[in-house]
C-alpha cells in the first residue's frame, strides 16, 4: 500500500524529533552483530531497518540524490528553490517531490565515520581523529552519528550525543598508544556499513572514510594472486583472497543513497605523472610520512616503486568509489591539515540540496540507471552529485 507521497514528504523534513529518537536508541545490540553480512551474497538488500521506524518509513523506490552546485570559479550556488532544477534519468524527465536545502530545515544526516588505524597511517592518525573530533562538535540537533573502525568493529551506534562519539574516538587513540592497532580491513567494514547501517529512511547518509584502502589489493577477482604478490612477496594471515569484490563494493554503494568522501592519509600519486609523480616520491620532502621508513627502503630503488605502483593503486580505487557516490577524496598530506580538511567536508555537506523523485516502476532485474541532474538556464553550472544508481534490492 502507498503512502501519500506529499505526506511522506512532510514527514521526513518536519518530524526530525521522532527520527532522532527512533534511530538513536536501536532495538538490537548491533555493536555485537556488526559484520555478520559479510558472510551473505553481495547482492542481498542492504536494507535493515527495524519496524520501530514504519511510521518515517520511505517507498525504497524513491531516489534521492543530494548534489552541489558550483560556478564556473568553483563557488558553491546557494539559494536555489526545486524549480531550479531539471532531472531526467535514462533520458526521461522526474517530477521532483523532495526537496531541501540549507535555507529552510534541513533534512537530518546520518553520518558514518570509518576510521582506518592501521599502523600505516601512524603519522597522520592523531591530527585525523582530531578533526573527527571537531566535526562531531557541529553536528546538528537532528543529526546522528555512528563509528566503525578497520577491524570491522561498530564502536559507537547512531547517536547525537557527543560525550559518547567523543568516547569511541578516546578509545582507538588509546590503543594505538599501546601499539594496537587495527587490521586493515577497511573495505570489509564499508562493505559491512552499507549492508547493516544504511536505512531506506536515511535521507542524508554520508560516510567519511578515513583510510589509505590498501585492504583492496586483497578483494576477489580472477587476477587475485597476480595482483597480490605484485605488492607483497610474503604471505600473511591477513592477505587472503576476501568474499567480495570491488565491483560488489561499487555495487553495494550505488544501491544506497550514500555519498562517500574519502579522507586518504599520505601523499597524492594516483593521477600524477613525470616530473611531478617523481617530486611527490621525493623521500626527502615527505617528513611526515616516509621518514620513520614505514613502507619502503629508501635505499631499494625496487621497493620504493613497488610502494607507489601500489599507493596509485589502491589511491585509484577510493577516487573511483568518492566520484560515484558524487563524494570526493581529500588527500592528507600532512597531519596538520586535518582539521582543515574536515571543516571542508562538512562545509561542502552543508551546502548540498537534497532531491528525490519516485521514477516509474520497472519490472525485470535491477538495472543501473543514469541520472542527470541541470540548473534550468545555467549551462555554465556544474552539478556533483551521483551520475547513476541500482534500484534496491527487496528482502524476500
Amino acid at each position: 500500500m502507498h503512502v501519500d507521497r506529499l505526506l511522506i514528504t512532510l514527514l521526513l523534513i518536519l518530524a526530525t524529533t521522532v527520527h532522532a529518537e527512533s534511530q538513536s536508541s536501536p532495538p538490537t545490540d548491533r555493536t555485537k552483530t556488526f559484520g555478520s553480512s559479510l558472510t551473505r551474497d553481495p547482492k542481498q538488500s542492504t536494507s535493515t531497518i527495524s519496524e520501530d521506524t514504519e511510521t518515517i518509513r520511505v517507498e525504497t523506490n524513491l531516489v534521492v540524490s543530494n548534489v552541489l552546485v558550483l560556478n564556473d570559479k568553483g563557488s558553491a550556488i546557494l539559494g536555489l528553490t526545486k524549480n531550479d532544477f531539471v532531472v531526467t534519468e535514462d533520458g526521461v524527465s522526474q517530477s521532483v517531490e523532495l526537496f531541501a536545502n540549507t535555507d529552510g530545515k534541513p533534512v537530518p544526516r546520518s553520518i558514518i565515520l570509518i576510521v582506518d588505524y592501521s599502523g600505516s597511517i601512524d603519522p597522520f592518525f592523531a591530527r585525523g581523529l582530531a578533526g573527527a573530533k571537531a566535526l562531531i562538535g557541529r553536528l546538528g540537533a537532528q543529526d546522528k552519528m555512528a563509528i566503525v573502525t578497520d577491524d570491522v568493529s561498530l564502536i559507537c551506534d547512531f547517536t547525537n550525543d557527543r560525550t559518547k562519539l567523543n568516547a569511541a574516538i578516546d578509545s582507538v587513540t588509546r590503543n594505538v598508544k599501546e601499539k594496537k592497532h587495527g587490521n586493515s580491513f577497511q573495505y570489509s567494514a564499508l562493505m559491512a556499513t552499507l549492508r547493516e547501517l544504511i536505512g531506506v529512511e536515511d535521507l542524508r547518509p554520508i560516510i567519511i572514510f578515513q583510510t589509505d584502502g590498501d585492504e583492496a589489493v586483497f578483494l576477489r577477482s580472477p587476477d587475485y594472486k597476480a595482483t597480490a604478490k605484485r605488492f607483497w612477496d610474503s604471505p600473511r594471515l591477513w592477505m587472503k583472497e576476501r568474499t567480495f569484490s570491488f565491483e560488489d563494493v561499487r555495487d553495494a554503494l550505488e544501491r544506497s543513497r550514500v555519498t562517500l568522501y574519502n579522507v586518504i592519509p599520505g601523499i597524492r600519486f594516483a593521477g600524477r605523472t613525470g616530473e611531478d609523480l617523481g617530486k611527490a616520491a621525493d623521500i626527502d620532502n615527505q617528513e611526515a610520512f616516509f621518514a620513520k621508513g614505514l613502507m619502503w627502503n629508501p635505499k631499494d630503488l625496487k621497493s620504493k616503486q613497488v610502494e607507489i605502483d601500489w599507493r596509485i593503486f589502491t589511491q585509484n580505487r577510493l577516487l573511483e568509489l568518492g566520484n560515484l557516490s558524487g563524494g570526493y577524496t581529500e588527500f592528507l598530506q600532512r597531519p596538520e591539515d586535518a582539521d582543515e580538511i574536515y571543516t571542508r567536508i562538512l562545509k561542502t555537506i552543508d551546502n548540498r540540496y537534497v532531491l528525490g523523485y519516485y521514477p516509474e516502476k520497472k519490472t525485470g532485474e535491477p538495472k543501473r540507471r543514469s541520472v542527470k541532474i541541470e540548473v534550468k538556464g545555467h549551462p555554465e553550472f556544474i552539478v556533483i552529485g551521483r551520475k547513476t544508481y541500482l534500484p534496491a534490492i527487496e528482502s524476500p
